[in-house]
């Protein structure tokens, strides 16, 4: 399991699916981060049922989240500082 807090790590059993709003809220982004790293292919497998809800099991989830916390805080920082500054240049500040 993850060292990242979080809601929904250790309250649901393995095995079991998690919704993506339940993602959103543990991780603390808003449903367009999600899509954008859905674009790019970097969101844990998903099952899509017929009204368009994805679900991930919870198992897919913390492999997905442990991938993505172990990364180097300087690839962090250089991420985060790309993102500010294409926020900077579409605000026009």
């Amino acid at each position: 399991m993850s060292a990242a807090p979080g809601i929904i790590l250790g309250a649901t059993p393995p095995g079991e699916w998690l919704t993506v709003p339940q993602i959103l809220q543990d991780l603390r982004v808003s449903i367009w981060d999600w899509l954008e790293w859905q674009e790019s292919g970097d969101v844990p497998p998903c099952a899509v049922i017929r009204d368009g809800l994805a679900f991930v099991r919870t198992a897919d989830y913390e492999a997905w989240l442990d991938a993505h916390t172990s990364h180097d805080l300087g690839e962090f920082f250089d991420t985060l500082a790309e993102l500010l500054d294409r926020n900077d240049e579409e605000t026009g500040q």
